[in-house]
């Protein structure tokens, strides 16, 4: 790696050391620090002088303790230079200069949900860009190795092109526990912004779907909930539901309240869905976002329904009806 190139730098007052460099020397960057003025934010003047004396490419910005520096004459700064800005926003969560939230000057935006945040899930966080590579890259990144190209908040596929076969599985999802803890502090910002409804593209997260229903008051369009409605309507009360879902999936009872209530019963195989349908299945359901990739080729004769396609549908038919 061309070390001019990867060259790094960051801005950064914590408690204890510098953490930002922990995450430039491993990818092949160099720090190169750059100094704080007496109300501990970037020091804009030496951050000049370093981008000329030093060459570098990208500046990692950690705002701390609620304090935005000069993001008009930073963002001037590295433009001229051609410098990419990266914002580390834990700490400024909600923050604004001159009317514009912290996390919407740079290329990419960081935010910890670690213990110690202003959202605080245990552990975790999670980014936001507007650059379609880097969205590809990070989701890559993550471990979404299989389903890069169903996830909501992602590119179009033709972005992964290069991106899956470049960038490592490093398996750094949070686990859905974090993530409930977090979707319900989300949800009353979502809805503090305007969010009219919810939903969760995630079967195994809808365990904790009650929770996050209490933290707010817009509706939850329930992914179990249609999907057995669907499934009802298909079937005579009574019949087997072959599940086609992650263990987790059975082990939590996602979808024994719904289905118990429709009258309708689970039939659960580690086997394939020809089995299934030799077990009395009536209809088969794809309870796991990770099947849906294989859906269309199930061998079996059996009517599918997607959990993923009913959500689809539920998002599609409120944004009509909130638009007429």
């Amino acid at each position: 790696m061309d070390p001019t190139v990867a060259r790094s730098f960051i801005g950064s007052f914590t408690q204890h050391k510098p953490i930002a460099p922990d995450a430039i020397d491993p990818v092949g960057g160099k720090p190169v620090l750059v100094q704080i003025d007496d109300a501990l934010r970037l020091d804009l003047t030496d951050l000049d002088a370093k981008i000329t004396s030093s060459g570098v490419r990208f500046l990692l910005l950690s705002h701390m303790r609620g304090h935005l520096c000069d993001m008009d004459r930073l963002m001037r700064i590295c433009d001229t230079a051609d410098v990419t800005v990266i914002e580390d926003c834990a700490h400024t969560m909600g923050a604004r200069w001159n009317g514009r939230r912290s996390g919407s000057f740079g290329k990419v935006a960081c935010f910890s949900t670690q213990t110690y945040k202003h959202i605080n899930s245990g552990e975790g966080g999670f980014l936001t860009t507007g650059n379609t590579d880097v969205a590809a890259r990070a989701t890559i990144l993550s471990g979404s190795y299989m389903m890069y190209d169903r996830h909501g908040a992602d590119p179009a596929t033709e972005a992964f092109a290069t991106a899956r076969y470049q960038m490592p599985n490093c398996s750094a999802r949070m686990d859905v526990l974090c993530a409930a803890i977090l979707c319900a502090q989300l949800a009353r910002r979502l809805q503090k912004a305007g969010a009219t409804a919810r939903r969760i593209p995630c079967n195994t997260a809808h365990h904790y779907a009650s929770q996050i229903w209490g933290a707010v008051s817009i509706p939850l369009l329930n992914m179990v909930d249609q999907t057995v409605a669907r499934a009802a309507q298909s079937v005579n009360k009574g019949a087997g539901i072959g599940m086609l879902a992650s263990p987790a999936v059975r082990l939590a009872g996602v979808f024994d309240p719904a289905l118990e209530q429709a009258g309708l019963g689970a039939l659960w195989l580690r086997d394939a869905a020809r089995e299934l349908a030799d077990k009395g299945a009536a209809l088969l359901l794809v309870a796991c976002s990770e099947f849906s990739l294989t859906a269309s080729k199930l061998s079996a004769t059996l009517p599918v329904i997607d959990t993923i396609d009913v959500l689809a549908d539920a998002i599609h038919d409120h944004s009509q009806m909130k638009s007429s």
